[in-house]
């Protein structure tokens, strides 16, 4: 008799879906729709576990995730009409950029740090006082491989201090990052000691235009700026923010699943407030009086579909829903994806379908350190987004402060640069502001307007969706088309016309930074 263990079959999470951009809408995707859920009842359900499965109400596709024994699924697949594809799941996440050093290219296993010793630090502000809830991130660096790097990290308690325990015979801690909750920028430092105290400075306040307001274009009839025009985002969730109240919080999607409401797209996070912020904050008078950073388009309609949870999650399943549903039922003239991830035909075909509706997808191009354009930025519908910088406007020591490039061909005369962290390649439409840039985070303490910086192609996205917005609701003739494919096609051109090129090349830059080039008569 054999002691010999037999292996379990190769499970995992696998997206099925109907494709529907090559159908016109109506009949054919109804008829398309109901071929596909008849298969999945008879072939596929009985042997598998759903995780989840969308109904296709109002939108014509239907979204399915399955855990199921792959070579069973192999042979299932034939027995599904032909425009039904099946992927694997693949997870999106937020474009944020962090400096190269939270980017290792090869990391410990998760045991790593270990413990023994202890890095204490303690965070202040300039009157010495601790500065509670700010994330703390420290990459340790093996000591006997410097290339095997980890993450670990702790939020700081009242008094501003934080305690990482790690073992200091294989570990030495090589860099610190701070992510305030608000009022403070961010904090970047290298080779971290025990018993090390962290200043950070307090944001800059007193002005509702910044200098990207001023290298997009956009002055003071920015207050007025995007009327008219419905912009979708994805992302965390949003708010609650007093200078996002006028925004729509539609709900969350999860494993294709739509849950309505405006709690349920509450931010998780603070990615997708902080995005929704640089589109449509409205301007507000501070406690203190001060003025409170203006998004760039704050009369434009914001709509919210969170498809990230606390700790991550939001694959190409949830993306295709929520592009679905934003281009579909609610109409949306832009949807801002400020994410990233692997090729997936599913959420190319979900871009196309709103294309086809006149929207258009402005993306993220990632944040891989100059790798190739990633997806959803790299479909040919979708206008893909790298991220600027501006010289002397990243306070030193701040986390935008680590990501000037080195190359001088990354630099302009007038100051702008293409950011360090950006991925670049053909597939680019333009650029836009995206380092170091002020704009809100939920309410969550004591501050009841809290703003932060954050780096990444994340904020160029959001930038050029405002951009644009501003354009479309000047463009009379575009308003009266259509919400066709014609539509879409005559707004990516209406960008193309305010894009300024910078000598960077088409690689970087794409047509140039876009920019609201005319004065703005509402």
């Amino acid at each position: 008799m054999s002691n010999s263990i037999e292996a379990a079959p190769a499970r995992r999470r696998t997206v099925l879906a109907n494709l529907i951009a090559h159908l016109a809408p109506g009949a054919a995707r109804a008829a398309a729709f109901e071929r596909f859920s008849l298969a999945l009842e008879r072939h596929l359900l009985p042997n598998a576990d759903l995780a989840s499965s969308s109904d296709g109400t109002g939108v014509q596709r239907r979204i399915v995730v399955l855990d199921m024994d792959q070579d069973e699924l192999a042979a299932k697949l034939r027995l599904l009409p032909d425009d039904v594809i099946a992927e694997p799941e693949m997870l999106r996440s937020p474009a944020l950029a962090y400096p190269a050093p939270l980017q290792p290219t090869r990391r410990a296993d998760a045991s790593a740090p270990g413990s023994g010793a202890q890095l204490e630090l303690r965070l202040v502000n300039r009157w010495g006082a601790g500065v509670g809830g700010a994330t703390v991130m420290v990459a340790f660096h093996r000591i006997d491989a410097p290339a095997t790097s980890v993450t670990t990290g702790a939020v700081s308690d009242g008094a501003g201090q934080v305690s990482l325990a790690y073992d200091a015979l294989a570990w030495a801690p090589a860099f610190v990052a701070v992510e305030p909750a608000g009022g403070y920028w961010t904090l970047a430092a290298s080779q971290p000691c025990s018993g090390h105290t962290l200043l950070l400075r307090e944001l800059d306040d007193g002005a509702a235009l910044h200098w990207w307001h001023l290298v997009c274009g956009l002055g003071g009839a920015a207050m007025r700026a995007g009327g008219g025009v419905r912009i979708g985002v994805v992302d965390t969730g949003i708010g609650p923010h007093p200078a996002l109240a006028h925004a729509h919080g539609l709900g969350a999607i999860a494993d294709g699943v739509f849950c309505a409401g405006a709690q349920a797209a509450r931010d998780c996070q603070t990615h997708g407030t902080h995005v929704s912020g640089i589109i449509g904050a409205r301007a507000m008078d501070g406690a203190d009086g001060a003025a409170t950073p203006l998004g760039l388009a704050p009369e434009a309609q914001l709509m919210m579909l969170r498809i990230f949870g606390q700790h991550g999650g939001g694959s190409q399943a949830d993306v295709s829903a929520a592009l679905d549903l934003l281009a579909g039922a609610h109409r949306a003239d832009i949807i801002n994806l400020s994410l990233v991830g692997d090729p997936s035909r599913l959420e190319h075909d979900a871009i196309s379908a709103a294309y086809g509706h006149g929207c258009v997808c402005v993306c993220a191009a990632g944040n891989q350190n100059g790798a190739a354009v990633g997806a959803p930025a790299s479909y040919p519908e979708s206008i893909a987004v790298s991220a600027l910088g501006l010289l002397n406007t990243a306070p030193p020591g701040s986390m935008g402060a680590f990501n000037m490039p080195q190359a001088p061909q990354c630099f302009t005369q007038g100051g702008l640069f293409l950011a360090s962290f950006s991925n670049v390649g053909p597939q680019l439409f333009c650029s836009a502001p995206g380092n170091g840039i002020v704009s809100t985070i939920p309410v969550r303490g004591a501050d009841p307007e809290p703003y932060a910086d954050m780096c990444g192609t994340s904020m160029a996205a959001p930038m050029v969706s405002a951009i644009l917005a501003c354009l479309l609701a000047e463009d009379d003739a575009y308003l009266a088309m259509p919400r066709d494919q014609a539509r879409a096609i005559a707004a990516k051109a209406i960008l193309a016309r305010f894009c300024h090129p910078l000598g960077l090349g088409y690689a970087l830059e794409g047509r140039g930074v876009a920019r609201v080039a005319a004065a703005l008569r509402r």
